[in-house]
């Protein structure tokens, strides 16, 4: 189906009409190629009462496997039941799995639209009730270096023969370990603590050499994060990169 805007277009979906009057929860995403046309990706069901985002390691099977660039995507699912009293309310799980597949598909390039949750009689956009947007995030240096570590970690397989970053996982892998014990405590524990240092990290990182661009623009990156400091991190930043990166993952360029 080709579409003109993929949050209105994905209701005329076959997959997404099914869905809404489904007996368990279901997730599909649906993305939309640079050509505008509409593509859909299934979840696992897990029952009445919650589904599972299809994860970031099948997304990249999918995109490899169909061969297509993605631009945009929406998530939409179904609650097969509604409270007594209201209609659709999203739940916890659903807002903060929402702003996570937002940061990954960003890495992607591709822009997560929205969250919709359908039933056999309503529909609500988290978007509309100001639940999602595409805003930035705050996070210390340790907590973006864990999210890098995990992302690189089902990533690593496009640089196979790129030894630089098995090197930069392995240093991700030694520094979080010495620094989780500390920041992974509330703000009031840590004041009685002394503050963990590992200068080695930076030293080490400094040392890799690479001719991979996206490499080389990563270790610059990881060279500057402070681990203490937060840092607003805009996704307009991110998904430059994110193409140049999705782009290496259908053309091995």
């Amino acid at each position: 189906m080709v579409s003109s805007n993929i949050r209105e277009d994905i209701f005329y979906i076959k997959e997404v009409e099914e869905i809404s009057t489904k007996s368990e929860e279901q997730v599909i995403l649906v993305f939309m190629d640079d050509n505008n046309v509409l593509h859909t990706l299934y979840g696992e069901s897990g029952g009445t009462r919650w589904a599972v985002i299809p994860p970031l390691n099948i997304v990249l099977d999918w995109l490899i496997s169909r061969g297509i660039t993605i631009k945009e995507a929406v998530i939409i699912h179904n609650h097969p039941e509604e409270p007594w009293f209201s209609g659709i309310i999203p739940s916890q799980d659903d807002i903060v799995l929402t702003e996570v597949l937002k940061w990954q598909l960003a890495l992607l390039g591709i822009k997560l639209v929205d969250h919709i949750i359908v039933s056999p009689n309503d529909r609500c956009s988290l978007c509309k009730m100001e639940l999602y947007d595409y805003g930035p995030f705050v996070a210390n240096g340790f907590e973006i270096k864990r999210f890098i570590y995990c992302f690189l970690i089902q990533f690593k397989f496009i640089f196979e023969n790129e030894l630089a970053l098995n090197d930069i996982i392995l240093l991700l892998e030694d520094n979080l370990d010495k620094l989780k014990n500390y920041y992974d405590r509330p703000v009031l524990k840590r004041a009685f603590m002394d503050k963990p240092q590992d200068e080695s990290f930076k030293n080490n990182l400094f040392m890799i050499k690479t001719a991979d661009p996206l490499i080389e623009m990563l270790i610059n990156f990881l060279l500057k994060l402070r681990d203490g400091k937060r840092l607003k991190v805009k996704v307009d930043r991110i998904m430059p990169l994110g193409g140049m990166l999705q782009k290496r993952l259908l053309c091995g360029v």
